[in-house]
């Protein structure tokens, strides 16, 4: 039977005060023991019908805390096999020693998701990397290879084959995280690995080694067009829908075609297709590499085959990395006192805009001017040409007599409210970046909008100007204390402008965290000690319904939801559990 312990859907507890209390009241320790039905229940509330409720792109994670064993060991691991293919991650933490490390090297679903301590005392120590393990970014892509297979390749060809493998361990193959398809051309292009065709590393492996050897011709304008009818097919979207798409693009010599090559290159980017040209040897037309590429630093380059390995942690990093999903509201102060300065604030403004890929799948960009009132100079997505968008920052509106900006508060949240809101891809972030000399005396007004912002997760970074601006006010205005960012004077605001793109493109950590506890007699002693690390890798979330939301599971020989729901974003499942450390030597 399960304990009488009532049913709290996850996002009950949304202020963390209140959550900490209902953690500090959770049942005490009695008799009775064993992890393994905590993991049936883990994977039973992630394969219930919420498991995609809210936005689709939930990660799922387990953390399995204990300083001992669990004699069921075929069981046990057999269920953490299951959660593994359900998708689900799980980071394994042994105290003292008397863990089976096997057995949480078995559990965990990375090698460095098995952590070890000495003591309870010690689970502190691990709370950075228990947040960070949560809430890192998988790397959710499907990556199309394009191998030139020319009669120039012959020699070198097992080194660029060798090549591709060691990209492809750098990825966990599945259809929720990173998925291959590989093209192999000369003077034609086959696909000889639909994307996602092999999940198993060591099965894909043996397909790279089989693949079509070398032989004579070399044109890659039918590779591009391959590339890019993969992308387009139907299973663009299967798994999750909000992958990213990555071609990478391997050669040592050129295509005479060279109008055709970047004409497809081109309708390649502008399908969010990122590319990654790699050219081998001294016969690659660099510049045609570089027209390939998204982005300059994606043209990579080596002397010989023998030097691709030193590319291969660059190449996963550019295929991996988050992209800034962000819609941004940039609200602008033009009243009087900016006159002398609104040049360098709309330089600073194109310098932020400057970080960005703009993009309807990336980031779209939005402008208010405000002084006595707020106005809309540029919708959000209006402008995706970065030099379009800046000729419009230079035509803005010029300073004028009045300063509130509380109108531009309420102009930001209707923004966002607006039916534009989900357009293009359904994940992402809404910042809004305030710039200002001054202060709004409606002092109530203004916060009362700012914490009505906040509240629709809308990410407010505000920016102060000289010696004029109300510190209170602006830090009340920003969603947390270092997002309020204050400079002398408009001179040195480009120092801020790394901080503002880091701030606007960072990923929220987006998770369903259910924490299930062990409360068997042998947790007695260290049961405050673990209820105290709880609350500390609670407080490294930001809890919002639209952000991290927390439940609580507590078991012994049975398994009872304290605090449990189903629908957010990440979820995250910890079991803590502390066995005697004279039992199983």
């Amino acid at each position: 039977m399960l304990y009488s312990v009532p049913q709290v859907p996850i996002g009950d507890y949304l202020d963390a005060a209140d959550l900490n209390r209902k953690i500090d009241a959770l049942p005490r320790p009695t008799n009775g023991e064993t992890f393994y039905g905590a993991l049936v229940k883990i994977r039973s509330m992630f394969q219930a019908d919420h498991r995609f409720d809210g936005k689709p792109y939930k990660k799922f994670v387990a953390i399995i805390i204990t300083d001992g064993e669990d004699i069921q060991y075929t069981q046990v691991q057999s269920e953490a096999t299951a959660a593994h293919a359900d998708d689900i991650a799980i980071i394994s933490i042994g105290i003292g020693p008397y863990v089976n490390t096997e057995q949480m090297r078995g559990i965990a679903s990375k090698s460095n998701f098995a952590l070890f301590t000495s003591t309870a005392n010690d689970l502190d120590s691990l709370s950075d990397d228990v947040v960070k393990y949560t809430c890192e970014a998988e790397c959710l892509a499907d990556v199309a290879l394009a191998i030139d297979r020319s009669g120039s390749m012959s020699g070198e060809y097992s080194t660029v084959l060798n090549f591709v493998k060691t990209i492809v361990s750098g990825f966990e193959l599945s259809n929720n995280q990173t998925r291959v398809g590989i093209i192999v051309f000369n003077d034609d292009a086959s696909v000889e690995v639909p994307i996602g065709d092999y999940l198993d590393a060591a099965d894909l492996n043996r397909k790279i080694d089989a693949l079509p050897r070398p032989t004579n011709g070399e044109t890659f304008y039918g590779a591009l067009v391959k590339i890019r009818s993969m992308f387009q097919a139907d299973h663009r979207f299967d798994g999750k829908p909000y992958k990213k798409f990555v071609a990478i693009f391997i050669t040592d010599g050129e295509d005479i075609q060279y109008t055709q090559v970047q004409s497809e290159a081109t309708a390649a980017h502008a399908e969010d297709i990122v590319t990654i040209s790699i050219g081998i040897g001294p016969y690659v037309n660099t510049e045609q590499m570089r027209g390939i590429a998204s982005k300059s630093n994606f043209a990579l380059f080596t002397s010989t085959a023998n030097d691709l390995d030193s590319l291969s942690d660059d190449v996963v990093k550019y295929t991996c990395e988050a992209e800034c999903l962000a819609d941004v509201v940039l609200a602008i102060d033009r009243s009087g006192s900016m006159s002398g300065e609104y040049s360098t604030v709309l330089n600073f403004v194109k310098t932020i805009v400057s970080g960005f890929e703009l993009s309807n799948n990336q980031t779209r960009v939005g402008i208010i001017v405000f002084n006595d009132d707020a106005s809309v100079e540029v919708p959000i997505g209006d402008y995706l040409d970065a030099a379009d968008l800046n000729r419009k920052i230079d035509a803005l509106p010029r300073p004028t007599n009045g300063e509130t900006f509380y109108g531009a508060l309420v102009k930001i949240r209707s923004m966002f409210q607006a039916d534009h809101r989900f357009d293009g891809k359904p994940y992402k972030k809404f910042v809004a970046i305030f710039i200002t000399d001054g202060e709004d005396i409606q002092y109530t007004q203004v916060q009362s909008e700012a914490t009505a912002a906040h509240a629709e997760d809308i990410v407010t970074i505000s920016i102060g100007i000289g010696p004029y601006v109300n510190t209170e006010q602006m830090r009340g205005i920003a969603s947390k204390s270092n997002f309020a960012l204050f400079t002398s004077t408009a001179n040195d605001l480009d120092s801020l402008s790394d901080d503002v793109v880091k701030y606007t493109c960072e990923a929220e950590c987006l998770a369903d965290v259910v924490l299930a506890i062990d409360r068997s007699g042998s947790m007695s002693g260290d049961y405050s000690t673990v209820l105290n690390f709880v609350k500390t890798i609670v407080s490294g979330f930001e809890l919002s319904n639209n952000q991290t939301r927390v439940g609580i599971i507590v078991f012994n020989d049975y398994a009872s939801v304290e605090v449990s729901d189903v629908q957010r974003n990440y979820a995250m499942i910890m079991i803590i559990r502390i066995l005697p450390v004279t039992k199983y030597r």
